[in-house]
């Protein structure tokens, strides 16, 4: 026997078993998880890959709150300042 036949990948029994795919009812889901497979594929199993999508998703997110955040403060405060011109423009006349 040669070497190659003991560790060639290509044959069967020298493959790594492979999860059976499960199968979800919810086609939203189901799409979601492709995306995570395709955007994460050097994650093994399905749920540590979701689980850095959902982990980079919520980073996301909190940075998106902080801007958002940030951007109403100044509004706020240009509100504030227009009330002020408003009410100094009115007491003028």
């Amino acid at each position: 026997m040669f070497f190659e036949e003991f560790t060639n990948p290509i044959m069967p029994e020298r493959r790594e078993p492979e999860e059976e795919k499960v199968r979800y009812s919810d086609p939203e889901l189901a799409r979601t998880l492709d995306r995570v497979a395709t955007r994460y594929p050097y994650y093994k199993k399905g749920a540590e890959g979701f689980m850095k999508y959902a982990q980079r998703a919520i980073k996301h997110s909190e940075e998106t709150d902080s801007e958002h955040t940030a951007k109403l403060s100044n509004i706020a405060a240009e509100i504030e300042e227009l009330k002020s011109v408003i009410a100094k423009l009115q007491q003028q006349q």
